[in-house]
């Protein structure tokens, strides 16, 4: 039996299965990609890499608060006017202090009939008619005068308190003061008194121009606090302020007698006038630019 033949047939079929098998085989497999490719490499993304700039998210959006800039903040304009000669009417009116500079003003709700006489003081303007003179004014006290008739009697230190200041008042010779009590102007805590100059006074305190000086205080660097007239009682409010101590003056008096007459002490209505005592309630404090 002839079996060569055979045998070569299958060893042939063998090696053709080998053959493809190995042709699968590598055609299943990719081939490695070269270091100097210039293929695009995929790019990877994290979910947590950009989380604010997902169009989707609610935390995407930054926001930012607008600050105010100090090129276009507006000052507030003040709802008072400086006192001035100019200044005339009812109103509201920033009174600057006679004395020390940069103490706060004081605003005070101005009645009618009444007109500035300075940047610190207002008086009436004779509208009323009734024989009296009104004097508001605003102040500090460096010192006080030892003798009101007596410039070379020399000074009483005021101090810097507002006990210190009532302490000098009273200590002063001709006048009287009555005793201090607490009293609240402008937010502020103080004392009030009353000052009143002798209603028979000669001599040293009429000048030598008939009229008659009672010098109460000095108010550095310039000014300072004198009575026109015998009996003349001064209302003192003694203020002390975040910046210092200050006084406010309510007065009213008798036309003022003629030179060399017989002093007259002021009326009733002039001690007693209730008009000062309002203005000067109503002051509150404003620090200066």
């Amino acid at each position: 039996m002839n079996r060569r033949p055979a045998h070569r047939g299958v060893r042939a079929a063998l090696a053709a299965s080998v053959v493809l098998l190995a042709s699968c085989t590598n055609s299943s497999t990719p081939l490695a990609r070269s270091p100097s490719s210039t293929e695009p490499t995929p790019q990877q993304t994290s979910l947590t890499a950009t989380p604010t700039t997902s169009p989707t998210s609610p935390t995407a959006r930054t926001t930012t608060s607008p600050k105010s800039s100090p090129t276009t903040k507006r000052a507030t304009a003040p709802d008072y006017r400086l006192a001035g000669r100019d200044a005339y009417g009812p109103g509201p009116y920033a009174l600057t202090a006679n004395g020390l500079l940069g103490m706060p003003l004081a605003v005070v709700d101005v009645l009618d009939g009444y007109q500035a006489l300075t940047g610190w003081a207002f008086t009436d303007d004779g509208s009323k008619n009734d024989g009296l003179r009104r004097f508001l004014g605003y102040w500090t006290v460096s010192a006080v005068d030892k003798n009101p008739c007596d410039e070379n009697a020399g000074q009483i230190d005021a101090g810097t308190s507002v006990s210190d200041l009532a302490d000098a008042l009273a200590a002063q010779e001709l006048s009287t003061t009555t005793k201090p009590v607490p009293v609240t102007i402008g937010g502020r805590d103080g004392l009030y008194l009353e000052l009143t100059a002798p209603t028979a006074l000669d001599g040293p305190c009429w000048g030598r121009d008939g009229r008659f000086r009672f010098n109460v205080w000095v108010s550095s660097p310039g000014g300072g606090r004198s009575l026109e007239n015998p009996g003349q009682i001064d209302k003192i409010w003694i203020i002390d302020t975040e910046r210092g101590r200050v006084v406010f003056i309510a007065s009213s008096w008798n036309v003022p007698p003629s030179p060399g007459g017989s002093p007259a002490a002021p009326s009733a209505e002039a001690t007693k006038n209730q008009e000062l005592i309002d203005m000067v309630k109503s002051v509150r404090f404003v620090n200066p630019n």
